[in-house]
């Protein structure tokens, strides 16, 4: 874990973000500054021994990306 945003460029980790590349980061204010914009936003609840995701876009991409996921849950809800 980082304790400053320039951290997390000194550890090569700015290299991973780019085309093609999916990332996920917990914590993201921790590298304010230094990470490109979000495209997707995801927020775990606790519910009783589980877990719930809430998803939210950001960007266009995050757009196409969480419709993908949709359609894919419905897919599988679907089948069964």
């Amino acid at each position: 874990r980082f304790a400053q945003p320039a951290e997390f460029v000194t550890a090569g980790f700015r290299e991973l973000f780019g085309a093609g590349a999916v990332c996920a980061v917990e914590w993201p204010e921790k590298a304010a500054g230094a990470l490109p914009a979000a495209d997707l936003a995801i927020e775990l609840q606790v519910h009783g021994e589980g877990r719930a995701a809430r998803l939210a876009a950001a960007s266009d991409l995050g757009v196409r990306c969480l419709t993908r996921v949709q359609q894919e849950w419905s897919t599988r809800s679907a089948a069964g």
